[in-house]
């Protein structure tokens, strides 16, 4: 009986929720699945699910299992080397996968790895430890992803010793690896980058711009291995095949064993991994002709994916790719215009959840560069295995062709920041979009839904966020309607030699660009940099190119330094206002206060600008990193009137700022101290912490605490951290 294998999958499926996830979305997903299976009446499909529900729950717990670990015989996948400057990363295996991360001593050591394709038997010594977990609310929690992925643990390790020669065994990984380097040593750049990036999965540092591009685009589903992807590639052999007189029968299982071929030489992600387990299923069926349908089929991949990898549904590429192959199998609408549409706006909570925006161009995007890749596919295939000279040259063409073809789409292209669904808000319209997708003539049901939160969308909470970005300081703050932003933070970098230097991203673009986009933030009417340091303004230009903002203001005098004036410049080029401020000017309206400085500066610590706002009946005090003297001027100015029930404590918990008599001044009822986790800095300081603790004052730390945020609720103003 067709369609029974759902079921199974979902069973499975909400095993692994509960054990992930326990929550009553998933524990009632689980009961109701119970439910249904009881309801179908059939012996036969329950003593299956019994088995397998069973079988997959003594899995989990025995993969679940603390395991402790040889690290005298730990071997190496080759395909997961990574060198990045003096960091390298791999993949080890012992009784479990786990990361290794470790510091390259020499630049003939990092020579030496970025060559090796081979397995070897490593000796490690070093420690294992919990990845970093969720630093913002509404961020990405990495610990968890990699709990989910099944590598809970990292090691640093101190030394690494290789124990024996290169192993001569047959290993997929080291096919890869040695596939992966000789497409980019012997093809031309762009050649290498299109192959290793669309056929073998390897989204290395070369291939990065192009996923950022795709990613501004919305088709980063077409830059990862999917159902597309094997239709086009297998769909070309099955043809040969054909052609060739490969009887139907024989074909099937040549195609299904170079499926399974392929999913480890693409590096067995979850997308493809779902893709040719879908793939051999249909094989499979049409060569013993069972009476498996699309669900069928889905529901196969399902399994075989969570047996793989347990926690991949709780993922946004699990989410999405078995999402989207899921209502591609259920939906019947008629044109692929509005089959596209359809499907875009039941995924829409999902990517709201994980990603805090929508492309809506992306539809268009994705129906021109379909034939494309269709076209593209099959000719890097023909090149991988044909690879003549002035084919490369042909296709290199070609591929830098369609890179200033998206350089070109991105300049076109804009996108809705929804912000982040609540999660309960999420799971109901899931819901509701499966409900209108069962019940056709129902999806006004849904487009209604989303009109509201649009609206909604336009009246946002009220809020104080004290945004961690490492060691450095960037608070955010809603008032009135208005967004603004004090200080970006920033990466401050030292001088090392050129082998060392790895390729970084601004530290905005993990700390408070994705913050500031699941708040929806889509403007900035004001952003106050304290002082030129880049821990608090190095951010500055990324955050002009992502969000459109208003005015910029600064310390008077700090534009006469050279660097913070180009900075200046390139923001007066993009048609942004900018100011110099003294304690004597208002930069906006009465709920904000300019307290420093009060004469023109250089811009450094002593000239930071100290403002003082009014957010949420709470008054708030943010000095940057004003030293003592600079304090006490400002108790001398301005005494009483400088209490506030907030304060951002000076210089990270320096013991240049913080002197006693300001603190008592300003009495404070919470202190929030902005530094990073283990800093070389030793901030805060254990005086600045012990005055404090002497005034009574509470002291939240961003290094400890992660993000701290003062916010509005429909129940009154809460206070909440993103590390406990």
């Amino acid at each position: 009986m067709a369609g029974l294998w759902l079921f199974s999958a979902w069973l499975l499926a909400g095993i692994a929720g509960c054990f992930f996830f326990p929550h009553w979305t998933t524990i009632g997903f689980l009961l109701y699945t119970l439910f249904r299976i009881y309801r179908t009446q059939l012996p036969f499909l329950q003593i299956r699910c019994l088995v397998f529900g069973l079988f997959f729950a003594c899995f989990m717990g025995w993969t679940g299992r603390p395991v402790k670990e040889d690290l005298n015989q730990i071997e190496i996948l080759p395909d997961t080397i990574q060198v990045a400057g003096d960091q390298l990363q791999f993949t080890a295996r012992g009784q479990k996968l786990f990361p290794v991360y470790y510091q390259l001593r020499t630049e003939a050591e990092q020579q030496w790895w970025q060559k090796q394709t081979a397995v070897l038997t490593l000796r490690l010594t070093g420690e294992f430890s919990l990845p970093r977990g969720r630093r913002n609310l509404e961020g990405f929690d990495y610990r968890n992803y990699q709990r989910l992925l099944g590598q809970p643990q990292q090691f640093s390790a101190e030394t690494i010793e290789v124990q024996t020669q290169p192993s001569q065994r047959l290993s997929i990984h080291q096919w890869r690896a040695r596939l992966l380097r000789h497409i980019r040593e012997k093809f031309p750049a762009a050649v290498a980058r299109w192959t290793n990036g669309l056929l073998f999965g390897a989204k290395d540092a070369t291939f990065e711009p192009i996923l950022t591009r795709s990613k501004g685009l919305g088709i980063m589903h077409l830059f990862s291995l999917s159902g597309m992807h094997i239709s086009i590639l297998f769909g070309c052999l099955r043809y040969l095949l054909y052609r060739s007189g490969v009887t139907i029968e024989r074909s099937a299982w040549l195609l299904s064993g170079i499926a399974l071929l392929y999913l480890g030489l693409a590096g067995a992600t979850i997308s493809i991994l779902r893709a040719v387990s879908q793939f051999v299923a249909r094989e499979l069926s049409r060569r013993f002709q069972w009476d498996w349908q699309g669900l069928d089929c889905w529901s196969i991949a399902v399994i075989v994916g969570l047996l793989v990898r347990p926690g991949m549904l709780l993922t946004a590429a699990g989410q999405l790719s078995y999402g989207f192959s899921f209502l591609l199998a259920v939906e019947k609408s008629g044109s692929l215009l509005k089959q596209s549409l359809r499907l875009n706006l039941l995924l829409l909570p999902v990517l709201s959840y994980h990603f805090y925006e929508w492309q809506p161009l992306s539809i268009l995007w994705t129906a021109l560069l379909t034939p494309v890749f269709s076209l593209l596919l099959p000719l890097l295939l023909v090149h991988l295995c044909v690879p003549l000279p002035f084919f490369s040259a042909f296709l290199n063409q070609l591929c830098q062709f369609l890179e200033r073809g998206l350089d070109w789409g991105q300049q076109l292209s804009f996108s809705w920041v929804m912000g982040r669904l609540s999660y309960p808000l999420t799971v109901g319209l899931l819901l509701l979009g499966i409900w209108c997708l069962l019940k056709p003539g129902r999806f006004k049901w849904l487009l209604l839904c989303w009109g509201t939160i649009f609206v909604l969308l336009q009246f946002p909470q009220d809020q104080i966020a004290f945004i961690d970005v490492g060691q450095g300081a960037s608070t955010f703050i809603r008032t009135q309607g208005k967004n603004i932003l004090v200080d970006t933070g920033g990466r401050v970098s030292f001088q090392t030699e050129g082998w060392r230097q790895r390729p970084l991203k601004a530290n905005a673009e993990n700390t408070l660009l994705p913050y500031l986009k699941s708040q929806a933030v889509t403007h900035l009417d004001a952003v106050f940099i304290t002082h030129r340091d880049t821990d608090h303004m190095g951010d500055l230009l990324t955050l002009a190119e992502t969000i459109s903002i208003r005015q910029v203001f600064y310390p008077e005098g700090a534009q006469n330094e050279p660097k913070f004036q180009q900075v200046l410049l390139a923001l007066r080029k993009q048609g942004i206002a900018v100011q110099g401020l003294l304690a004597s000017q208002q930069a906006s309206k009465s709920w904000l206060q300019v307290l420093h400085p009060f004469t023109a500066g250089t811009g450094a610590n002593e000239d930071s600008l100290v403002v003082k706002l009014r957010v949420l009946d709470r008054n708030l005090l943010i000095t940057g990193d004003l030293g003592q003297t600079g304090e006490l001027e400002l108790v001398k100015k301005y005494g009483k009137n400088l209490q506030a029930d907030l304060l951002a404590a000076g210089h990270h918990g320096s013991r240049t700022s913080s002197h006693p008599q300001f603190l008592a001044t300003v009495a404070p009822r919470l202190a929030v101290i902005s530094c990073g986790l283990n800093n070389r800095f030793g901030h805060p300081h254990p005086e600045v912490l012990n005055t404090m603790a002497a005034e009574k004052i509470p002291v939240w730390r961003t290094d400890q605490h992660g993000m701290v945020r003062l916010r509005e609720t429909i129940t009154g103003v809460v206070l909440e951290r993103s590390q406990d």
